[in-house]
This record gives C-alpha cells, structure tokens and sequence, in this order.
C-alpha cells in the first residue's frame, strides 16, 4: 500500500514546505495542508 502523503519540496533547514497527496493525485502547500488537519480532514492516515 503506497503512503497516503509524500514531501516533494523542503527548506534547506528541513522544514516541509510541498506535500504530495498519493491518492488524490494533487499537491498542497504547508499552509493548506496546516489547515486540512486542522479541520479535521484524515489526511495522513487517509
């Protein structure tokens, strides 16, 4: 079963900054992947 998100861009510091959902096929930024969780999307354990 292939991961449900993967990081595709970070900082040269590490910070995760483009984030792959696997399984709707799109990319989401950190902001808008901070607020998905937030409101209570099941993004990472789908």
């Amino acid at each position: 079963m292939a991961k449900r998100l993967s990081v595709i861009n970070e900082t040269s510091t590490g910070r995760n900054q483009t984030f792959r959902d696997n399984y709707k096929n799109t990319n989401m930024s950190r902001q808008k992947f901070v607020k998905d969780v937030a409101a209570g999307d099941k993004l990472p354990n789908g």
